[in-house]
């Protein structure tokens, strides 16, 4: 070292402050570099003890762990077996240079100085090392974590420099640990910058979404302005129609058919829109009209009948009839009509299709009429059936008579106070119409005495 560096000063155990340097060099500007050999255990807290009281100093401390001890306890050396690295890779494993970085080692690695051993027998510097693939690119570095490949070189290839102390092996492993980095931040950079591409693809995507959905947005609700103008539009042409209609014929004529009172088939709220220029109650009580009252039953009727009748103008006709298929489920419900679906032709267009036909349930007044009918046509066969029952029985007493020996027929004995009302001629109640030509009971009689 002396001959290497003639005007540098090289003392022993030379004492700094409460530090005794192993070996201490001072330089001819007065700057001093201490050099620490370690063999014994020592804790990361009593290295970075001493570190730290060296720098207070201003003294470059520089460490040269100790080459043997790896049967002893805390020695600084210590090769990795076989057992000791199961499951890593087949290189590691397969290799026999592999030490152990201990928690002092990663001290000095983490405070910037390089990981050194000693050999003094062999003057002999040593250091571990990693390799590192990057963006597919290999680097060796010094090692930063356990275990290190282990790599040796000449004490004589070892330089001082301000740091402490270097060679060119060292300067190459830093080399390639500041290459690394600037690569490692060179894709970082890049990763970041794709991100951001990506996020600005991203955001301009959510604009474009955006402002679609703006436009589908703006579209809807003129649709929506389109469809309330129209219903608008219609509700004030049937606002005008009211009067006439309150005051009209067909109106009394549908209250005096309903006792009076206004029924619901014909005022049902339609959804569709835009909806027909005429009051609800009109529309509905015209059609009910014209198509459904006093028809015979099961007559078809069909919702473009209807609309054709209705000729609403300004309205496209599937619109009047969705309105009046609206109405006729309804009275479906109620009973006023039959709903049948209409099997579809092959490769036919559109949704499944209905007929309409009338049903038997008809106006209040209606009914009553038709029950009354009825009930007139039940009685008069039912006194039919009276009157041919009597004729039978008075035909068959004739017919028996005729087998008898003759006998002057008896007068008729007639009720007084009801004149045609025969009486029996022992009891002297009324007789049934088959005991008339008897004059008898069938428990009376001069035969019964």
């Amino acid at each position: 070292m002396r001959g290497l560096y003639p005007s540098f000063t090289v003392q022993k155990e030379e004492i700094a402050g409460d530090r005794r340097a192993d070996v201490m060099i001072t330089a001819s500007d007065g700057s001093r570099m201490a050099f620490e050999i370690q063999y014994s255990a020592l804790t990361p807290a009593q290295w970075q003890e001493r570190h730290d009281s060296y720098r207070s100093m201003g003294i470059v401390d520089v460490w040269l762990f100790g080459h043997h001890g790896a049967q002893l306890r805390g020695a600084q050396l210590r090769q990795v077996h076989a057992r000791t690295v199961v499951g890593r890779a087949a290189d590691r494993l397969a290799s026999d240079n592999l030490v152990i970085i201990n928690p002092t080692h990663t001290a000095v690695i983490d405070a910037g100085l390089p990981l050194l051993w000693f050999n003094p027998v062999t003057a002999q510097i040593g250091t571990a090392v990693e390799q590192v693939v990057l963006d597919e690119r290999q680097f060796e570095i010094p090692a930063t974590g356990t275990p290190g490949q282990f790599n040796v070189e000449d004490l004589s290839r070892l330089k001082l420099c301000l740091a402490g102390v270097t060679s060119d092996r060292l300067q190459l492993l830093e080399k390639n640990r500041a290459e690394m980095e600037a690569q490692r931040l060179e894709l970082h950079a890049a990763q970041r910058l794709s991100q951001a591409e990506e996020e600005a693809s991203r955001a301009a995507a959510r604009r474009v979404m955006m402002a679609a959905d703006a436009v589908i947005a703006a579209d809807k609700q003129a649709a929506v302005d389109r469809v309330l103008s129209r219903r608008a539009a219609m509700d004030a042409q049937a606002l005008l129609l009211e009067p006439a209609w309150f005051t009209s014929d067909l109106r009394a004529r549908i209250l005096d058919e309903f006792d009076g009172h206004w029924p619901g088939i014909l005022d049902v709220v339609t959804t569709g829109e835009p909806g027909l220029p005429f009051p609800r109650q009109q529309w509905q009580a015209t059609l009910f009209a014209q198509f459904i009252e006093g028809r015979p039953i099961l007559s078809g009727l069909s919702s473009g009948e209807c609309a054709t009748h209705l000729a609403a103008q300004g309205l496209h006709e599937s619109e009047i009839k969705a309105i009046i298929r609206e109405w006729m489920d309804e009275l479906v419900a109620k009973g006023y009509l039959l709903c049948v679906k209409v099997k579809k032709k092959r490769y036919s267009i559109g949704g499944g299709r209905v007929r309409y036909t009338t049903a038997s349930k008809g106006t209040p007044k209606a009914q009553r009429a038709s029950d009354a009918h009825s009930r007139a046509v039940r009685e008069n066969a039912a006194l039919a059936a009276s009157v041919r029952s009597a004729s039978g029985n008075l035909t068959e007493s004739v017919r028996r008579s005729e087998h008898r020996s003759y006998v002057a027929p008896m007068p008729l004995l007639v009720d007084p106070i009801r004149p045609g009302v025969a009486l029996c001629r022992d009891c002297a109640r009324p007789l049934a119409a088959m005991f008339v030509a008897r004059g008898y009971h069938l428990m009376c009689g001069p035969d019964r005495r």
